[in-house]
């Protein structure tokens, strides 16, 4: 009996732990980040990393605006998830798009806009593990001016991901910085034009295991020097959802009951031998 026992617990853990993977949470596939400070046009590019198909994604431009300037049409597949202007005399906008991704492989998407500029700056975030029917949970967006940016609360769910991103907008003639900087879970491009134009855009992807509200999140620009105009928004996308109990969670549950029956019987038996 005892050997039974021993073979059947062997085999109900192997199952739990090959299954263990089915329950669902979100990953980061990649981070890209994209800009230029001599566009002198109406559209930038912002590159998709590689991953998996039909992953969910995140797009983030912004470029300068005299406080005229707006985005256009936003590409095929994709949504606009927000569009707005820096706070202050509106020396930049903002826009996020989303969408799912049609393959695996990494491509090129176009964000656009009616004025034509020297300064640009995108960047994208892909995920896999999120709803395909309903991926945002929340999002909201606040503009301001100063040297840094808050970014506004809003309420998620247990095993989200949070995303912060702020852009900010100045006029800086005669200061040249360029620089684009990306890594794991966050991107800056910052870019200033022999006319002026200076535009700085930043975007940091979080996990939120906890849920509830995510709290204000301050984010100092990185390169532009004195006080610009800023917008920043807070978005929380959902895990892809799984109503059945997974296959782990069922080998539990069948292991704790086949083997208190087995111990029953066990006990029974020892009593009828004494």
């Amino acid at each position: 009996m005892l050997n039974r026992l021993r073979v059947l617990f062997l085999i109900v853990c192997t199952l739990t732990l090959f299954t263990a993977a089915s329950n669902a949470v979100i990953t980061l596939e990649s981070t890209e980040v994209n800009g230029t400070n001599d566009l002198n046009n109406d559209e930038g590019p912002i590159s998709i990393g590689p991953g998996n198909s039909r992953d969910f994604e995140i797009l983030i431009c912004t470029t300068f605006s005299d406080g005229d300037n707006f985005f256009d049409e936003p590409p095929a597949g994709f949504e606009p998830l927000d569009a707005g202007e820096c706070g202050g005399p509106g020396d930049c906008i903002l826009g996020i798009l989303t969408g799912f991704a049609p393959s695996s492989s990494p491509s090129n998407i176009l964000c656009a806009w009616v004025d034509i500029t020297q300064v640009y700056g995108g960047g994208s975030f892909r995920y896999s593990g999120v709803d395909s029917v309903d991926p945002v949970i929340d999002s909201a967006c606040e503009s301001g001016t100063g040297g840094t940016a808050t970014a506004p609360s809003i309420i998620t769910e247990p095993n989200s991901a949070v995303i912060r991103v702020a852009a900010f907008g100045s006029v800086l003639a005669g200061v040249f910085v360029q620089p684009n900087q990306v890594l794991d879970g966050t991107f800056i491009s910052a870019q200033i034009s022999n006319s002026g134009q200076a535009i700085e855009i930043q975007g940091l992807s979080f996990s939120n295991e906890e849920g509830g509200p995510t709290g204000t999140l301050d984010i100092p620009f990185s390169f532009l020097p004195g006080s610009s105009g800023w917008r920043a928004c807070t978005i929380a996308i959902r895990m892809s959802q799984n109503h059945i109990p997974t296959l782990s969670e069922w080998g539990l549950g069948i292991f704790a009951a086949l083997f208190g029956i087995a111990a029953v019987w066990a006990l029974r038996r020892r009593a009828v031998r004494a």
